[in-house]
């Protein structure tokens, strides 16, 4: 770098040039018809700089770039019109959807309802001070190193704020946010770049300008003067201090603690007969069984709460009092975690429920929980809830492994970058819940783009299986062929696709409502709208999705798995029909933290 004293002899030799500029820029000002505050672009650049990785500081080698052009990645499906929406879709930045390349600082695609992010090199033609300008349609921001380090990227310039939409025409400044300020740039350096702009309707483009060193007026940057890498770096090295479904995993994680032994559990309640019952279908036409499903009624999951719902205290109060019968003053209840009413006809006063409560014990220095199946049988309850003519039981037959294998079976043509973010999602679960008794199925088209084994091989995770299907697509053939791949009967399997975002507890939620030849797991999802995340969802339960169903091994095969004769858009809805028909009880409830990614040509196998 020049000494401090040859800056200063740049700035003054710079100065009448600067000046002009100044007067260029007037000119534009006069358009302006919103002022904002003084310092909104320094506020945001204090705001918004991060760190990014030691790694990413090196500066690369000048051999390895790629003059003329610099990358472009596309994320499709954003809405909104605000460039957050972007910012915090649960597919930016790792998983884009397309790159290719540009010649000079002005993009348009010519669509709606799209993300796109611009990375490259600048190459100054001279030393000197350099200013740039920002427009777009909608929202953008421009990032700019001091130097080619990728640590040294700041945001320079923006159209609108990141939660409003806003838009900037070619030859107006609607933000002062617009204009950069001055940046000394050395001929021979190159300075890294990025622009991310996000487009919602009407028109559509986003251009950057700037002004040289004794230059008077604005121009697009051209091809002569940038770069890109030929190791792109696929994955912004910005840190948008972005909401993301990771903080679901950052709140209290019941399923990590451990259970109450079953020597215990077994001594607490006596045990009862039970039969689940079957859903009637009468008169109801082939491909709508479905209607015929109760949900579970979840009656509280609020440990703090729980005291004041009449339902819950009198379930918890009589476990308790079997629990304090045979261990005395040796446990207190913690939390109550949930307690759902399950499905079912209440003939004599009799309710199913399953249970699930967090114990604190006298001799231990840490909790435990019980998660079992309880009915309640009662005559006529008065005022004293612990009469005698209550009682509480474990169903017979009725109880849940906590160790099954759970095979998830994931099927996919061309979303490629969906099923990228899915095994990272997946990963992540892993991790956090230290789950063992699971494995990933994947069966695929070899049309996603993705290299999946690759993929997966590049993962902590330890047990899965791959396979291509030959010949022509289908849905229903590929989660056929995955479930196929699961060798043991006695394991459940879970079917899904790249369009879910997963919760932590989803296996052992899974284990909780499967019990061989009685009951199946069918979540509710919820749909996320357009523009909508995990992180802040908006949207709305998809009650009649059976995109998610867990099952035995032993039931699906029993079944005969998916029908072939039934086209994919039918076939999860003709399961029902036969999983109702055998007699296996749905346990369908809205889960917490199970969203339906939004996606405008769903491809589920229920969609009518």
């Amino acid at each position: 770098m020049r000494s401090s004293s040859m800056r200063n002899v740049l700035r003054l030799l710079d100065h009448i040039g600067s000046v002009l500029s100044v007067l260029a820029l007037v000119l534009i000002y006069n358009h302006v018809t919103k002022k904002h505050e003084i310092g909104e672009l320094k506020r945001l650049q204090n705001l918004w700089q991060k760190e990014v990785s030691t790694k990413s500081s090196a500066p690369q080698d000048d051999n390895k770039k790629i003059m003329g052009k610099i990358a472009v990645q596309v994320w499709s499906n954003v809405c909104g019109g605000k460039l957050s929406n972007l910012l915090n879709s649960p597919f930016f930045p790792r998983f884009f959807d397309e790159l290719y390349f540009i010649s000079n600082t002005r993009i348009q695609l010519n669509r709606s309802n799209y993300g796109q992010r611009a990375f490259g090199y600048l190459h100054p033609p001279e030393t000197g001070y350099y200013k740039f300008v920002l427009y777009s349609d909608d929202g953008s921001e421009f990032w700019f190193g001091a130097n080619e380090s990728l640590a040294s990227l700041k945001l320079a310039a923006s159209v609108a704020m990141r939660d409003h939409v806003g838009s900037a025409p070619v030859g107006e400044i609607r933000f002062d946010s617009q204009i950069s300020d001055d940046f000394l740039l050395e001929r021979g350096n190159k300075y890294p770049l990025e622009i991310i702009h996000l487009q919602g309707t009407d028109a559509d483009f986003v251009e950057l300008h700037w002004i040289r060193p004794g230059k008077h007026y604005l121009e697009v940057i051209t091809s002569e003067y940038i770069s890109h890498s030929a190791e792109l770096r696929l994955v912004s090295q910005i840190e948008f201090s972005k909401a993301s479904s990771d903080s679901q995993l950052k709140v209290t994680k019941p399923y990590l603690v451990s259970f109450l032994t079953d020597s215990t559990v077994e001594r607490t309640l006596p045990t009862c007969s039970y039969t689940l019952p079957t859903a009637t279908m009468p008169n109801i036409p082939r491909f709508h069984g479905y209607k015929a499903i109760q949900e579970i009624i979840r009656v509280t999951n609020n440990d703090r709460k729980w005291q004041d719902n009449v339902e819950a205290k009198l379930v918890v109060n009589l476990f308790m009092a079997g629990l304090e019968k045979v261990f005395p003053k040796k446990y207190l209840v913690e939390r109550v975690l949930t307690l759902e009413r399950m499905a079912t006809k209440q003939e004599n006063n009799a309710v199913l429920y399953f249970l699930e409560i967090e114990l604190s014990c006298d001799a231990l220095d840490y909790t435990e929980r019980v998660a079992e199946y309880v009915y309640l049988q009662k005559n006529e309850v008065g005022k004293n809830s612990q009469e005698k003519n209550v009682q509480l039981c474990y169903p017979r037959d009725l109880g849940w492994k906590k160790e099954i294998s759970v095979h998830l079976i994931i099927a996919v043509d061309r979303e490629g970058q969906r099923l990228h973010r899915f095994i990272k999602r997946v990963e992540q679960i892993v991790r956090e819940s230290l789950e063992v008794d699971f494995q990933l199925v994947i069966v695929h088209s070899g049309k996603s783009g993705l290299d999946v084994e690759r993929t997966l091989q590049a993962t902590s995770l330890q047990k899965y299986k791959v396979e291509k299907l030959n010949g022509e697509f289908s849905l229903m053939r590929a989660i056929n062929s995955g479930v196929g791949l699961v060798r043991s009967s006695q394991s459940i399997v879970l079917t899904s696709d790249v369009h879910t975002d997963l919760p932590a507890d989803i296996f052992e939620n899974c284990r909780k409502h499967c019990i061989e030849g009685k009951m199946i797991f069918a979540p509710v999802l919820f749909g996320l709208n357009c523009g909508a995340y995990p992180a802040e969802p908006h949207g709305s339960w998809d009650d009649q999705g059976y995109q998610t169903i867990g099952i035995y091994k032993s039931d699906w095969d029993r079944l005969g798995g998916m029908d072939k004769g039934t086209a994919d858009h039918s076939a999860t809805r003709d399961l029902m029909d036969r999983i109702l028909s055998s007699g296996l009880h749905v346990a369908r409830l809205k889960t917490e933290n199970l969203f339906r990614l939004f996606y405008p040509k769903p491809r589920d196998l229920n969609v009518t």
